[in-house]
This record gives C-alpha cells, structure tokens and sequence, in this order.
C-alpha cells in the first residue's frame, strides 16, 4: 500500500487494509455480513470512491461499477476483488477499502406482519425476552414460536411456556437467527362447576374433555364425606347433554371439545333421609343422590354393637323394604339407593348371652345372626380367663319359656387339649355361662344364699 493510500484513509477515519497487510492486524471482524458498511478509496478516482452498505443479497453497488460480492469476504479478500474489477477500467488502481459501520448482531423476528424485526443479540437475551417483546402476554398461549438457524428448525415452543420460564429450549442465540411467531388455531370454551378456577378456556384442537378439567385446576370434591367418583362431568353443545365420570373409564374414547362447548363439574344432587334405630348418629341426614342404605348408614357414623345388619328396614311411603348385609364391611352388592324422604331402621339384636366369672371382660354378648356361638367363641368374646380361672369347672345356667332353670357343667380343657366337641356345646340365647377357679364353680358359690332360678331371673335378665 502506498503512502498516498494510508494517508488518505487516515484522512476520511478508515481502518485501511492492503493485500500485503498479513491478516492478524485486523482490527475488523474476519468477515464482511450484510448490513455492514465500507469505504472505499479509489485514488484520483471520486466517481468511484464512496460509503457502501453491504445489501442483503451481499453486495454493493459502486457507480460504473455494478454490482460486487462481498459478504463473507474479509476486508482484504474484498479489497482485490474491487481492485481486480476497476482493472477493467484503470490501469493501475489504487484502492482502499476500510469497515466504516460494522452491523450489529441481530436476530430476526416475523409474526403476522411479514416485515422482519431486528433485535441486538446481546448476551443476555433467551427466548423469554424475545418473546416479551413481540407477543402480548394475553395471546402467549395462542402463539407457537419457531427458531431457524441457516433455514433449518432447532426449537418449536408456545410462547407462554417461554413467558413463564419453562420454555423447552433456552438457547443461546446465534447471530442472523429467525424468529417466527406463528398465531394457532384455538377452541374456546366454559369449564364451571366444583372446580379451582372455573372460567372460560382456551384450548388447543384437538384437546379432550378431560384435558379442558385439567386446564382449569383441580376438581375439587367437598371435605363432607363426598367421594370424587359421585361427581360427574356434563358437556353441554347446544341441545345436546353428555355425561361423564371425573376420571376416564377403560372404554373411554376421547371427546373432542368444540368452541361453544359448556363443561360442568356436578356435585352429586342433595337428598334428605332419616336413621333410626341402632346407628350411632340418628335422625335426620343430608346425602347426596345415589347413595346407597350401606352409605347412608356409614354417614350416620356406622351401628351400635347390638345393630341387627340383615333385617334393616326402609320405608318409603306406604312401602317397606328389607336389606340384608353379611357384614357391615362387606354390604349386599345390590344396596338399595334411597330417595328423598327414605326412612332407614336398623333393628337392634334380640339375642344374647352372658359370661361371669373368672374372665378378662365379664358381661352381656350380642349374638351375631349370621353366626353360631360355641362356649368357646364365648371365652374368646369376653377375653378369656384371668388369673386363678380355670377351663376345668365352666357351668351354663339355661332358663327355659316355663321357668325352669338348668345347668350344665363343661369341661373345656377336653375340647381344648383333646378335641372333644361335646366338652364345647352350642349356646342358645339368653345362655349365662359361668367360670369358675379351681376350687369351685362359680355357681356353687352364687347358689348358696340365692337359688339358681332367682340368680337367672334377677341378674342375668336384659
């Protein structure tokens, strides 16, 4: 480079470059982009010499010159691809050619505006600021973002996934990256009822009932006893009425939502019934339709011990009905459902029987229908022996419908130890069984200042 050229890039403020400069004292980038901007110095030459801004297909455009490639070149390469044209036209040229404005690094952004956007990638900037700056919150879950890179794909987001910190790619950009936002197609529809946030909804074609439910929070079941499963889901669409369980059957196939569509979370319908009888919480009790007696009766706080589970009444108007359970855990699997104004009697056990003596828990047995009650069920249901019992020296005093009392001496420890089923009797109702210690029977000692008929009629009656 001559001296003529040097001083007069130092003139106009130029980084001045020649083919013999080697290219570690650049100060420029290495390579020329779109968007920059040179000068260029053609000594004694002004129609050729002037600013150029590099276009976006690369070139610049000097006057007489036409068009010249320069994007991608370093200034020097530049520099004699100029110098080699001009050669054309000058004998021997005397270029210079410096970066007077170097772009900026951008990123590009598109939305429904086809006009590009540029945003100055800074080290700071992901995808949740780019976002923010071209999608108004309100429409976040409406957008779907895309980032190029050299024309190929490397992320596809939607915008509110990104707005609230979660977006599925975090970057980094890169310089001349695209941007394009994208508005989606969305369903529009009401999700109300015993819900978090019951309100209207945005979907996506596509989405399910459930999934409608799900975009509004949870459902929520009230802390009355109510289980989830007596909710429903009803989708109305027009004059059509859908139903559906709060969680999705085996069977289910999913139900697309429509704009329009109204979706209900239902609690279950009150009813009013009444217990009676042998539950711990009689009298009036609120539940829901479809309960069940067996439902209804745990709502009541469950049975007392002496409650007779297979013979419980209901009376419904001029009808009564009967219901047997095996057990209060395990109820008749044909229950019948109630109805409003249902009367619900659970009877109370007429049968029982009585332990004294030598055990754990001495008193009065209620004798469970559906069961047969041995002398030893009867040890067993009152705790078995205390100290100085014994199996040997058992009495059973039986009373009969005419009066008579009797009494049967059994000796246990023969069932026990031997297996003898006759030392192990069956009891009937109204049984009084009495153990007594080693010494004696416990009647032998009841007997002396009262008869066993007194004893019978007078302690052991209900």
């Amino acid at each position: 480079m001559t001296l003529t050229t040097l001083l007069a890039a130092a003139v106009i403020g130029l980084t001045p470059f020649s083919g013999n400069l080697p290219s570690d004292t650049q100060n420029a980038p290495a390579k020329l982009r779109n968007g920059d901007v040179v000068s260029l110095v053609v000594m004694g030459y002004t129609e050729y010499s002037g600013d150029y801004a590099v276009q976006s297909d690369g070139a610049i455009y000097p006057a007489g010159l036409g068009r010249i490639e320069i994007s991608g070149l370093t200034l020097i390469e530049a520099q004699n691809r100029i110098a080699g044209l001009l050669k054309r036209v000058i004998k021997e040229p005397h270029t210079s050619l410096g970066l007077k404005q170097q772009r900026k690094n951008v990123i590009y952004t598109t939305s429904d505006n086809p006009a590009l956007k540029e945003i100055e990638l800074l080290p700071e900037l992901d995808l949740r600021r780019v976002i923010s700056q071209i999608v108004p919150t309100a429409d976040a879950d409406e957008v779907e973002v895309t980032v190029y890179r050299k024309g190929d794909v490397i992320a596809t987001t939607v915008a509110s996934e990104a707005i609230s910190g979660k977006p599925s790619w975090t970057g980094p950009f890169m310089a001349d990256d695209l941007v394009v936002v994208v508005p989606t197609a969305r369903i529009r529809a009401w999700v109300i009822g015993s819900v978090t946030n019951p309100g209207r909804v945005r979907l996506r074609p596509g989405d399910d009932l459930y999934r409608a439910v799900s975009s509004v929070g949870a459902i929520v079941v009230p802390n009355d006893g109510t289980q989830r499963d007596e909710l429903s889901i009803r989708l109305r669409r027009g004059p059509d009425l859908y139903t559906f369980p709060t969680t999705p059957s085996a069977s289910y196939k999913n139900f697309i939502v429509e704009s329009g569509d109204v979706i209900t979370v239902d609690l279950p319908s009150a009813i009013k019934v009444t217990m009676a009888g042998s539950v711990k919480n009689a009298g009036s009790l609120t539940v829901h339709e479809g309960t069940t007696v067996r439902e209804a009766i745990g709502r009541a706080q469950g049975t007392t011990a002496e409650a007779n589970w297979q013979d419980v009444m209901i009376f419904r108007g001029d009808q009564i009905f009967h219901e047997s359970m095996p057990t209060l855990e395990r109820p008749s699997p044909n229950s019948l459902v109630l109805q409003s104004g249902d009367f619900v009697y659970v009877p109370t056990l007429s049968k029982s029987f009585v332990v004294l003596g030598q055990v754990q828990r001495p008193g009065r047995y209620v004798m469970r229908p559906e069961k047969t009650y041995h002398v030893a069920d009867a040890l067993a249901e009152a705790g078995g022996l205390v100290a100085g019992g014994t199996y040997r020296r058992l009495t059973i005093v039986r009373g009969s419908a005419s009066g008579k009392v009797t009494t049967i001496n059994v000796n246990l420890d023969d069932y026990l130890k031997q297996g003898k089923l006759e030392a192990n009797p069956l009891l009937q109702p109204e049984d009084v069984i009495l153990m007594g210690t080693a010494k004696s029977t416990l009647i032998e000692d009841l007997t002396r200042p009262i008869t066993a008929f007194f004893l019978f009629q007078n302690l052991f009656k209900k």
